[in-house]
């Protein structure tokens, strides 16, 4: 069951992945598909705050699937062409980097029904996210990596 409810996730961003794709890999297009652009990497952006609430609920719960799903969504997510939108430096390899390391751990973690080693996991997640955020908006107050 979950194997299946994985694969549906996967093919619902790759989906989403293809419009996007093309904005991107043909241009720059006009206006409107600029702010279509960025409402759907706000999209994809609170389904990540989703899924790590998922996360902080199955961690309170101990409901090891809900962890575990969280994390792996968030995962594929990492992958996904929203992810980086404008995005290239090295700070946000970096970053993007930690972010992956910390799903990684929060999978092994729940797997291994550890829910101290999961919550540190979630807080490293978190505190990716927090500091990741941080350097995204003062690249764009300062002009640098921002989604044209």
């Amino acid at each position: 069951m979950k194997t299946a409810r994985f694969k549906i996730v996967v093919v619902i961003v790759g989906i989403s992945l293809l419009g996007v794709s093309g904005a991107l890999l043909f241009g720059g297009g006009s206006a409107q598909e600029k702010d279509s652009l960025r409402d759907k990497v706000k999209l994809f952006m609170r389904s990540k705050l989703t899924n790590s609430q998922n996360v902080i609920e199955g961690l309170a719960t101990e409901n090891w699937d809900l962890i575990e799903a969280g994390g792996a969504r968030m995962l594929v997510m990492s992958k996904a062409t929203e992810w980086s939108v404008g995005q290239t430096g090295p700070q946000y390899k970096q970053d993007t980097t930690e972010f992956v390391n910390a799903c990684k751990q929060l999978i092994t973690q729940s797997k291994a029904k550890n829910l101290e080693g999961a919550t540190l996991a979630y807080l490293q997640l978190t505190m990716n996210c927090v500091e990741c955020h941080k350097h995204v908006r003062a690249n764009q107050r300062t002009g640098e990596n921002r989604p044209r």
